[in-house]
């Protein structure tokens, strides 16, 4: 780790933050001024537009919305997919991304209804995201 991780604001990278956990993770994060410039948010959704539509309402839904986080740049959403190669990021997204984040919340899981398996994403960031995932068997 750097030197200064410990002191400086960090930028942290959050997945599942539309989900009932995620939407109070996110304004926890947010309301951290001193350790967190910002986060970066990854949502499915067809636009980057949408996105941020689909994580204002679940997050508003559960009385944690502040548009302030949107108008101070410190909120970042991402399109993109935890079941895809890289989240579905554009490798342009992906690398600036992995440049910007310092630390990972990984609060997001798929449950594919056809056979029930949690995806589990366990990932490592050393300057740039890498990502294994396990398929682990919900009873």
């Amino acid at each position: 780790l750097p030197a200064d991780y410990t002191t400086r604001p960090l930028t942290v990278f959050l997945t599942g933050a539309t989900g009932f956990l995620g939407a109070f993770i996110l304004r926890d994060l947010l309301e951290n001024t001193t350790r967190v410039k910002k986060v970066v948010c990854l949502v499915r959704a067809p636009s980057e537009e949408k996105a941020l539509a689909r994580l204002r309402d679940a997050a508003s839904g559960r009385g944690v919305w502040d548009e302030r986080w949107v108008e101070a740049g410190r909120l970042e959403v991402v399109k993109g997919d935890l079941d895809q190669e890289r989240f579905g990021l554009e490798t342009a997204v992906w690398d600036r991304v992995a440049s910007e984040v310092d630390a990972i919340v990984h609060n997001g899981a798929l449950v594919r209804k056809s056979f029930s398996v949690l995806f589990i994403s366990h990932i490592f960031a050393s300057g740039a995201l890498g990502i294994s995932v396990r398929e682990i068997a919900v009873c």
